[in-house]
């Protein structure tokens, strides 16, 4: 593909990453918050957040089969109705059913989203720059989640839990509308190749692309784990809420940050060691959270923290396309996204059994998972996932 093109593919993708993540993680908090005033109880808020995943789970094999199929605008555009139709309804009706069917339906969105947008990232970027722009692509997505929830959260506040449902809904016409702007030999190229196909079972058993499926779930948790935990050990160090939000940030600010490095990084490095490097560094942090007490060895110890998912996803997504059989990225692509919903859910509930021996035993489970997931899940850069031409 034409560099201008490729570029101007990859700002279309951007722009509708940054923009569907303020408008679905602008209305994440809000559910509860939406839920709590309708009457819900604790155990109706757990469902309404495992609502989010549970079916879009299910259906993340058949939508990237889809997308090998007929192509990548089709679930972008897909997404784009679900979302907004998902975040219209508790405007509608401010009723709890409503909020259920809300979740389902976001949850689902999520699903076309991503697939489609890191497919249209992998088909228009050589190899040459494809680590750059996943990390583009990784950045955006972040960077939504990263203002998502502060302006939501005003919007509720000025103008009601409804609005700011309608609000999102607005947003989400604009990625509805840059989806038709993905050029159209993206949207046609995947659904050509039959011939060939494995299983989703074949693949998952496929070395190293079975490795590197694992390490993107396991990268993902050094995140939720410590935003999850965290909050118990700096309550226990008499933290303000605003502290202890403030040392959070600073993990999600150095997730976006070492993004930026990652091209750079692979010109040194290969991408095995520096996936392995960045979750073992990640678990070395959680070890070490329960023998800081100091308010900057925290900050220090969330950036580090950070290093697991900032380089972890961006990876994994340019390894997992560049190991795809060329008529199966969606489906490759799929059981990736499916693998990490799965981990982000077993994995605080293994790691929470520590729990019953203090709050520093989650930490040291945490970090002691995560050390032997990058120990189990190091691959070794084959010839493959090296770049046809070098980094400029």
């Amino acid at each position: 593909m034409k560099d201008g093109s490729e570029k101007r593919t990859l700002l279309v993708v951007c722009a509708s990453a940054v923009l569907y993540h303020i408008m679905v993680q602008g209305t994440r908090p809000l559910v509860s918050l939406f839920g709590a005033r309708l009457g819900a109880t604790a155990f109706e808020i757990g469902l309404l957040s495992a609502s989010y995943s549970v079916l879009a789970i299910l259906i993340t094999v058949p939508a990237g089969r889809m997308a090998d199929r007929f192509g990548y605008r089709l679930p972008l555009l897909g997404g784009a109705v679900l979302a907004c139709a998902g975040l219209g309804i508790p405007w509608f009706f401010p009723v709890m059913w409503a909020l259920y069917a809300s979740q389902v339906l976001v949850g689902l969105s999520q699903v076309f989203i991503h697939l489609s947008l890191q497919n249209v990232v992998g088909y228009v970027s050589p190899k040459s720059r494809r680590d750059t722009n996943f990390a583009w692509l990784s950045t955006s997505m972040s960077l939504g989640g990263l203002i998502g929830p502060p302006l939501g959260g005003w919007f509720a506040d000025a103008f009601g839990y409804p609005q700011s449902f309608a609000g999102s809904m607005g947003l989400g016409l604009i990625p509805l509308a840059l989806a038709l702007l993905v050029p159209a030999a993206v949207a046609e190229s995947a659904g050509n190749a039959s011939a060939g196909r494995q299983s989703s079972w074949a693949i998952l058993k496929r070395p190293p692309l079975n490795k590197v499926i694992f390490a993107s779930g396991i990268s993902l948790t050094t995140r939720d784990l410590f935003v999850m935990f965290f909050p118990l050990v700096g309550t226990e160090h008499g933290l303000s809420a605003t502290m202890i939000g403030l040392i959070l940030t600073m993990q999600s600010i150095a997730v976006l940050a070492i993004r930026f490095f990652l091209p750079l990084m692979t010109k040194y490095a290969d991408r095995g060691t520096l996936l392995f490097a960045a979750i073992f560094i990640s678990g070395a942090a959680f070890l070490l959270v329960p023998f800081w007490t100091s308010v900057t060895g925290f900050m220090i110890l969330a950036v580090l923290a950070g290093f697991g998912i900032g380089f972890g996803q961006p990876l994994t997504m340019t390894i997992t396309y560049n190991l795809a059989p060329e008529n199966q990225k969606g489906i490759v692509q799929a059981l990736r996204f499916a693998v990490n919903r799965t981990v982000l859910i077993v994995a605080p509930l293994t790691v929470g059994v520590f729990g019953v021996f203090g709050t520093a035993a989650l930490f040291i489970g945490s970090g002691l998972y995560l050390m032997a997931g990058a120990l189990a899940t190091k691959v070794k850069e084959p010839a493959e996932w090296k770049d046809e031409a070098p980094f400029v």
